[in-house]
């Protein structure tokens, strides 16, 4: 069985309940579930949240919304997600964010096929950046991801999913899927990390309306949107300089 887990919490440090931060409505994560239930290659969709008691909101939004939802460990995530994989006997897990309330279920299900043609243990998009940021899509076996929770000791290994599979290459078969053509975009941000974030997904979920909007039609509404693309570029660039600083921080 292949299902996308969707990692989500409330307690965001630069966007506090960004999550459920509404547009015409509806929760961004209305929006990313919504989003991937038009993915051929799902069989399952689990929103994966912790348990404190300041993510019942989402746990509530998901039993109103008949999505399943799995509670576990607030800092050690890499533990959720193999709990939450086991509780729903999946095969092939796909890890998503509940920031990329825009998620592309093309680019969901090419990454998915790509795991099943290479037959590799892990498949992203985010490895080296190609996609617009909010496009982001991992996908890994159970086998994998049960290897890193036995095995995986530094903090860091456990705050973040899949960092001990793709540091250990010795250990796992890894593949990238690449962007081509329209959609190699990498100087977009398209996901929400911050106030700004949020203002440009709202003017683009407002434009459209649905949530089933194609990328390449969010792409061109940016571009023909001068000072909404110099925002977006301008946000993209202050996280990559922060993500610098910390790449030499942790070196």
């Amino acid at each position: 069985m292949i299902g996308a887990i969707i990692q989500a919490r409330m307690g965001s440090t630069r966007l506090p309940g960004k999550n459920m931060k509404k547009v015409n409505g509806k929760p961004l994560l209305w929006f990313v579930v919504e989003r991937l239930r038009e993915c051929k290659n799902l069989d399952e969709i689990v929103v994966a949240t912790t348990d404190t008691k300041k993510d019942d909101v989402i746990e509530e939004f998901c039993k109103k919304n008949n999505i399943k939802c799995f509670r576990g460990s607030e800092e050690n995530v890499l533990e959720r997600y193999y709990q939450a994989a086991s509780a729903n006997n999946l095969e092939t897990i796909v890890r998503i964010t509940a920031d990329c309330p825009l998620i592309d279920p093309i680019t969901v299900d090419k990454a998915i096929d790509l795991f099943r043609e290479s037959k590799t243990d892990y498949v992203s998009n985010v490895a080296s950046r190609s996609f617009p940021r909010g496009l982001d899509v991992e996908v890994f076996s159970f086998q994998a991801l049960e290897k890193a929770f036995s095995e995986a000791e530094k903090d860091m290994d456990k705050e973040h999913v899949t960092h001990y599979i793709y540091n250990n290459k010795d250990k796992f078969k890894t593949t990238e899927l690449k962007a081509t053509d329209h959609l190699f975009r990498p100087e977009l941000r398209l996901c929400v990390d911050t106030e700004n974030d949020f203002k440009v997904v709202e003017e683009i979920l407002s434009h459209f309306e649905y949530p089933m909007i194609e990328i390449m039609q969010v792409i061109d509404f940016v571009d023909s949107k001068p000072e909404l693309l110099k925002t977006i570029i301008a946000e993209e660039d202050k996280y990559r300089d922060k993500s610098k600083v910390k790449q030499r921080f942790l070196k």
